[in-house]
């Protein structure tokens, strides 16, 4: 047989295998292939559900102290079961700074978690009420709550980095070591007060704390009353009235008296300086700190057999400063 001319094939001549013709899904394999994808979905949901109820204690803790750490973060209220009001929440987590916390064991003990850990090189013990949430076991009462109560009133101070100052109240807090602060730009002038012992204030995870703040004059504000009482003093004894209008010192009218000449004097020493021994009382509210002091106070005035004197029935006077004003006024009692 003869090839065909030019090397072609006959038109007739097969090109290769026959293509297959595709079949469609049989019922049986779409209810199979359904089958299939069912037992893949319920594989996974029982493969989720195994691992939430795999979930501990021991994890729910790590969490927790993990979280401590990015105190910045808004984070450890998703590990928290009671979590404050927003504004409270806010302010716990502008007032916290990151502290370095380590988990060194957990025990449990129904539903609480006694955790050995430490922070900031410090070995601590608390321990957690646990309560499980969607799958997860979380820290019942994870914030800290602190109380503090000034012993004077009249002054203002920061807890840590608060960004306002605090009186008597009780904040929520984030765990961890604070610092109590004076507020420069409320109440009395700092420099006349302090606050005495220990300033720094540590709140255990999910701890309650009250804590008496004592206010102290400083050594500048004790001699801010008396000088501010011998000021008031002085002003007093200026003048002749026999009965000066808001002062703590007076006589009666003499009936010989021939001139309007009179005045005030002090028996010993400098009328400005009477005050200044003045025995100060402990723990008073700074827009009334008293002190009391004595002098003999004498009025002098003229008759017709010269200069006279009569001494004034008061030897001993209280006055009251208020030192929240920045001219500190004086109520003698």
């Amino acid at each position: 047989m003869q090839p065909f001319a030019g090397g072609q094939r006959p038109p007739h001549a097969p090109r290769g295998p026959s293509p297959v013709k595709r079949k469609g899904l049989s019922p049986r394999g779409i209810v199979g292939i359904s089958v299939g994808v069912t037992v893949v979905l319920v594989g996974a949901l029982v493969a989720a559900s195994v691992l939430s109820s795999r979930d501990s204690m021991e994890d729910g803790v790590q969490r927790y102290f993990t979280a401590l750490g990015k105190s910045y973060s808004d984070e450890l209220a998703d590990h928290v079961v009671n979590v404050p009001n927003a504004a409270d929440l806010e302010e716990a987590r502008k007032t916290a700074r990151t502290q370095d916390y380590s988990v060194k064991d957990v025990r449990t003990r129904g539903n609480t978690a006694i955790v050995d850990y430490s922070v900031a090189g410090r070995a601590e013990t608390v321990e957690l009420e646990m309560r499980k949430v969607e799958g997860e076991w979380k820290v019942v009462d994870g914030f800290s709550k602190l109380t503090v109560k000034p012993s004077r009133k009249g002054v203002d101070f920061r807890v840590g980095f608060m960004s306002e100052p605090v009186g008597e109240r009780t904040l929520s807090l984030y765990p961890g070591t604070y610092e109590l602060q004076k507020d420069f730009d409320t109440g009395a002038p700092s420099y006349l007060w302090d606050i005495s012992g220990d300033k720094y204030i540590i709140l255990k995870p999910g701890e309650s704390k009250s804590v008496d703040v004592e206010v102290t004059l400083t050594k500048a504000g004790t001699d801010r009353v008396r000088s501010a009482l011998g000021s008031a003093f002085s002003r007093c004894m200026n003048g002749s009235d026999v009965a000066p209008a808001n002062c703590p010192f007076k006589v009666a009218e003499p009936s010989d008296r021939t001139s309007p000449y009179g005045r005030w004097t002090v028996e010993t020493g400098n009328r400005f300086d009477v005050a200044q021994s003045a025995e100060i009382g402990d723990d008073q509210e700074f827009d009334s700190v008293c002190g009391t002091f004595r002098t003999d106070v004498t009025y002098e005035y003229r008759n017709d057999g010269g200069f006279q004197k009569i001494p004034a029935e008061a030897k001993e006077f209280t006055g009251c400063v208020d030192l929240t004003e920045r001219s500190p006024s004086v109520t003698w009692q």
